[in-house]
């Protein structure tokens, strides 16, 4: 039984030591569970082997101790505790060296068994061990009754083992102190090491299950409350987390520190704090600062932030597609009021324009009418039908011209080539355009030919371009139109804007425009647009 106590305890350790986040517990335990051990050198016939074993018999329950105090993360954060566990290696070993040194002990000797009377020295060293365990059991009581849920969580396996230990180690002490026969010291002992033998696995065990109703209960709560409002806002996420993992301190942070509701990224946690990186598909989106006990709990700790990542992306993805959606319902507002604008302009153009022309046309019509029923004047007539004929061509010119506006004969008869080509003839500034000779579906070409023609616009307007280039290329799934020019660059796509209402226009057929215009260095747009058809 005495033998199980120091194995386990060598198990233990050794398995808190390769898994945990926080090793030092596991060496500590592993050390205790050796030092154990080191009372079966009093069964030696070897005196220097016998004196080792018997000045270090009680070695473990000093390490014991400095393990109770280091608990959660295995080391002594506090003045108190670093002299609490120094004299407690002092008591340890500094009772049994004088009992070896007054008493002269001989080998062998053994667990069950020990010589002579009930000395001073065994009676100091139990009543030494029974005020460090007691001192040691009191600063347990009181971080118990001081630390947070989520320490209790991490440190009630060793708590309660040190406990039961402590208070069994105790009573044996005061039995030995007392006189008492040392078959009931054993008793009691062996009773201790036994009760221990059953409470750490089964607490270790329970807190595995704890861990992972943990973990369940922190998933269900961020996804409830997901479930409830796609667009988990930080705070509430912080709330919700700070919940379910138990650490009311905890914070989310988003590494910028520009997130709204969060606080700007800590350079350094504070003692007792960690910080955990949230990341998604490799990129890092928020950060979680926490209760540093968190860390050592490992399962929970990746459940919480795995969690945490799937919620602060899906209302990332939420918030972008709702912002997706109010830019399309702007476009389309744009769009059609851009529409609506554009039938004012034609019908303004056709009244203000043609409209006049034909009316004028009709008088003139009306005037040689009558000039050649009433007194004949064929020469006045000839002439105001000669004038009616000009004016009616010029009538139909503007109507050419206006239609080639709306919809070009060219592009429609030839395609986007012919149409640039016609283009450049007039353009106010030279352009250099590469367009290879095929065809594409219709509204690509109507969309690729106004998106041309704003360029061109925009160039002689407002760059003070003196030369325009302009590259048309077929790519795998779309279209790539390049304009650039040499002007004065600048250009910003503001609302209101040509380069606005041109986003607009290739929103509406899925395609996508960048625009790079520095100061002074010209201006380079680039569009996108889709086709699933290849350059026919």
């Amino acid at each position: 039984m005495l033998h199980a106590f120091g194995a386990l305890a060598i198990l233990c350790g050794l398995v808190v030591w390769v898994r945990s986040p926080t090793p030092g517990t596991g060496r500590l335990l592993m050390i205790c569970g050796a030092a154990f051990h080191l009372g079966d050198l009093r069964a030696s016939h070897h005196l220097a082997l016998f004196a080792i074993g018997y000045c270090l018999a009680y070695l473990w329950t000093a390490v014991l101790g400095h393990l109770v105090l280091a608990l959660p993360d295995g080391r002594l954060t506090d003045r108190p505790s670093r002299i609490l566990a120094a004299a407690g290696y002092v008591g340890a070993a500094g009772t049994q060296i004088g009992r070896y040194v007054a008493e002269s002990p001989r080998p062998p000797w053994w667990w069950d068994m020990t010589p002579g009377p009930n000395t001073v020295w065994a009676q100091a060293g139990s009543w030494v061990y029974i005020g460090l365990t007691v001192a040691v059991l009191a600063v347990v009581a009181r971080r118990w009754a001081s630390s947070t849920r989520l320490r209790r969580r991490h440190a009630t396996a060793m708590w309660v083992a040190a406990a039961v230990a402590g208070v069994g180690g105790t009573a044996a002490a005061t039995a030995g102190a007392f006189g008492a026969p040392v078959r009931v010291r054993v008793a009691i002992l062996l009773a201790a090491l036994a009760v221990d033998l059953l409470v750490i696995p089964l607490v270790a065990v329970a807190r595995l299950v704890q861990l992972e109703i943990a973990q369940g209960r922190a998933a269900r709560a961020v996804l409830r409350v997901e479930q409830g409002n796609p667009h988990l806002p930080p705070q509430r996420l912080q709330q919700v987390l700070a919940d379910a993992l138990g650490d009311p301190t905890l914070t989310l942070v988003h590494p910028s520190g520009r997130a709204d509701g969060t606080r700007p990224r800590p350079q350094r946690p504070p003692s007792g704090r960690a910080v955990t990186g949230v990341r998604r598909r490799g990129a890092l989106i928020a950060l979680v600062e926490h209760d540093e006990a968190l860390a050592a709990q490992r399962p929970l700790a990746e459940a919480a932030v795995g969690v945490a990542g799937l919620a602060i992306d899906n209302a990332r993805l939420y918030a972008a597609q709702q912002a997706q959606l109010e830019e399309l319902r702007r476009s389309r507002e744009r769009i059609s009021t851009a529409a609506y604008e554009e039938r004012h302009r034609i019908q303004r153009d056709l009244h203000d324009g043609a409209q006049q022309e034909l009316y004028t046309v009709l008088l003139l019509l009306d005037v040689a009418r009558h000039a050649l029923t009433g007194t004949p004047d064929p020469a006045a007539a000839g002439a105001t039908v000669e004038r009616a004929h000009r004016m009616l061509g010029e009538a139909i010119a503007g109507l050419r011209d206006l239609t080639e506006g709306i919809y070009p004969t060219d592009l429609v008869a030839h395609g986007l080539a012919a149409a640039v080509d016609r283009l450049a003839d007039s353009a106010p500034v030279p352009l250099h355009a590469e367009i290879p000779p095929c065809r594409w579906p219709r509204h690509i070409e109507l969309t690729a030919y106004f998106l041309i023609v704003e360029a061109l616009t925009n160039a002689y307007k407002h760059a003070d371009a003196r030369r325009v280039g302009l590259t048309v290329r077929p790519v795998d799934g779309g279209v790539v139109i390049e304009i650039s020019d040499d002007g004065r660059g600048g250009a910003s796509a503001g609302p209101g804007s040509g380069l606005s209402g041109l986003h607009d226009r290739l929103a509406a057929v899925g395609g996508t425009m960048t625009v790079t215009s520095p100061a002074g260095c010209g201006t380079r747009l680039t569009a996108l647009l889709p086709v699933e058809d290849p350059c026919a």
